[in-house]
């Protein structure tokens, strides 16, 4: 599942994830319920998360909630996957789909808390373009286990998620602090972005000359 690394040598909080979902995931398996439905279940919550942005700044911090409720669906769909063995090429982009569209719709509702918007659009070509670079290299014959990097996935959900969140809580207190704690939080993504990319740039050169 995780391109040939052991991920008991990942930290407490991934064991912890990865042990959580794997908890949650045995009943849905045993119940046939589809990993293609908690995709969609996921990728329902992050639209969830900007049309909350429309009704105003207060419910950031509910967006926040969503985004990690996608999350964990996002994680238990691959795990239900793995763990009924229906493991499909369909689901596979599928998935894929729908987590580059989440990544649209975080920003979108980083973007609704005050986020100057060639920032979020920034954010949002530094992340696509990661993922196209590791997924042709991967064709190329590349390892993926040798290509991950500082702006991984993870990465940009944990940016989102505290982006919107201290966005939430500080509303109340400052409307400027609400935009800078969403704008730290985009900038952030964008810098681990471009640094994942001159990683996965070097991962590359040396690995396919």
């Amino acid at each position: 599942m995780h391109g040939g690394s052991d991920p008991r040598w990942s930290s407490p909080p991934a064991r912890a994830w990865m042990w959580l979902a794997y908890g949650c995931a045995r009943p849905l398996a045993r119940f046939s319920v589809p990993a293609s439905a908690l995709t969609t279940f996921g990728l329902l919550c992050c639209v969830g998360a900007p049309a909350l942005l429309l009704l105003g700044p207060v419910w950031a911090l509910a967006a926040a909630g969503l985004v990690g409720l996608a999350a964990f669906a996002e994680t238990l769909d691959s795990a239900v996957a793995v763990i009924s063995g229906r493991i499909t090429p369909l689901g596979t982009v599928y998935h894929a789909v729908a987590a580059r569209l989440a990544e649209a719709c975080w920003l979108a509702a980083l973007w609704l808390a005050g986020v100057p918007a060639w920032l979020a659009a920034g954010c949002c070509a530094v992340a696509w373009l990661h993922e196209y670079a590791r997924t042709e290299s991967t064709l190329s014959g590349m390892s993926p286990a040798r290509m991950v990097t500082m702006a991984e996935h993870r990465m940009r959900f944990a940016a989102s998620v505290v982006g919107l969140a201290l966005a939430g809580l500080a509303t109340r207190l400052s409307p400027e602090l609400a935009v800078g704690s969403a704008t730290v939080a985009a900038t952030v993504w964008l810098l681990l972005g471009i640094g994942g990319l001159i990683q996965l740039a070097d991962s590359v050169q040396h690995s396919l000359r």
